[in-house]
């Protein structure tokens, strides 16, 4: 027993309390929107009763079971072993996403989903955390000069990040591409490229934009069209952003308490177990529960980017970059998405929203940067 509390000891524990507050936070979140019963609120339920109230919360209770036991094993698996899977990792994630693309599971328009022996697994969700191993391969491999990437050099990156871009946005999840795209392009950015090149991205980004309009799905041109006026469609493309912020503004201050909010419970918020979860808690806790919720995501980024220059390593600190860039950017998304900012796309909120597979891969990319975090601890209680 001393022997594995010694090892423990040697772990970030102030990463590892954020990480248990906020999926405490997803977790009460959860019971209330996954309640399927009526009288969950009388004294005649038992205990027992009442737990299982709400399949999403059970459910929800095992993927973080899973999700943290994976994190912990991970803690110990060293860096070297990621540098040498990386293009493994990423070989066998574009291979899921391929077969997504012709034997996967349709949900709700989209076939984003394997059926594997009965359990739904989204690919794409782990597919996020390979490119950013594979992009740190990259570049640990072929570092760039003092004044940073050439195009030419940057050819390989782009390809990399372009194939799981081009299958996820097929799929359609137009979201998650984007997020694809997104963090290992800051990736690369934050390791340094030359100024003609981030020019030259700017421009082939406003050129492409109107493409790229016109291959959008209907409903997806809908729901840009209506964020700036949801009014206009309050039963259509701007029903989930009108029924979120009556949510989110209907909770004022101090909410309106635990399972009683009435948008949530009454079912006028969609996907409020998953892309709307913020709207519950916005509800049912007001003001200050959110804010809380958003400070603690403060405190928990921010730890993770002070982490990236304490690294040992490029390839170390490229992927606590790219794992928090990626936390932080669907954190971001998502919030943005529940208030009106952004268009609905689908990104979960990081350890808030129920799914396995999102939940287990970030837990899992979370034991990666804890293992990162461990050297550094050992190394301070080495010389304590």
């Amino acid at each position: 027993m001393a022997p594995v509390i010694k090892k423990l000891r040697e772990l970030d524990l102030f990463l590892i309390c954020l990480i248990l507050l906020l999926a405490i936070c997803g977790a009460i979140n959860l019971y209330s929107a996954g309640l399927v019963r009526p009288d969950h609120v009388s004294a005649n339920l038992s205990l027992v009763d009442k737990f299982l109230s709400s399949p999403v919360f059970v459910k929800q209770l095992l993927f973080y079971g899973v999700g943290f036991v994976i994190m912990l094993i991970f803690a110990f698996v060293p860096s070297q072993f990621w540098h040498k899977i990386a293009p493994y990792l990423y070989g066998l994630c574009l291979f899921c996403l391929i077969l997504v693309f012709f034997f996967g599971v349709i949900q709700n328009g989209s076939k984003r989903w394997l059926n594997i022996f009965g359990f739904r697994w989204q690919p794409s969700e782990v597919m996020k955390y390979a490119v950013i191993l594979m992009t740190a391969w990259i570049i640990a491999k072929f570092p760039p000069a003092p004044k940073g990437y050439t195009l030419r050099e940057l050819l390989l990156p782009i390809l990399i990040i372009a194939i799981p871009f081009l299958f996820v946005a097929k799929q359609p999840d137009l979201g998650t591409a984007l997020v694809l795209a997104i963090v290992p392009g800051a990736m690369l950015i934050f390791v340094g490229v030359r100024r003609f090149v981030l020019l030259f991205s700017i421009l082939f980004l406003l050129l492409v934009i109107p493409l790229g309009w016109n291959k959008l799905h209907e409903y997806q041109k809908r729901r840009v069209l209506t964020l700036l006026n949801p009014e206009s469609d309050p039963r259509g493309s701007g029903y989930h952003i009108l029924q979120s912020q009556i949510a989110i503004g209907s909770g004022r201050l101090l909410g309106k308490g635990f399972t009683k909010g009435t948008q949530s419970q009454l079912e006028f918020l969609p996907e409020h177990s998953t892309d709307f979860i913020f709207s519950v808690l916005a509800e049912e806790w007001g003001f200050v529960g959110a804010f809380f919720v958003i400070l603690l995501y403060g405190v928990f980024i921010l730890h993770l980017y002070m982490m990236v220059f304490k690294t040992h390593s490029a390839f170390e600190a490229l992927i606590v970059f790219g794992i928090t860039t990626q936390i932080f950017v669907n954190f971001a998304i998502n919030l943005g998405m529940v208030i009106g900012f952004f268009p609905v796309v689908g990104i979960p909120f990081p350890l808030l929203s129920a799914g396995g597979s999102a939940t287990i891969s970030t837990l899992l990319a979370l034991g990666i940067v804890l293992n990162v975090t461990r050297k550094l601890r050992f190394k301070e209680l080495m010389f304590a």
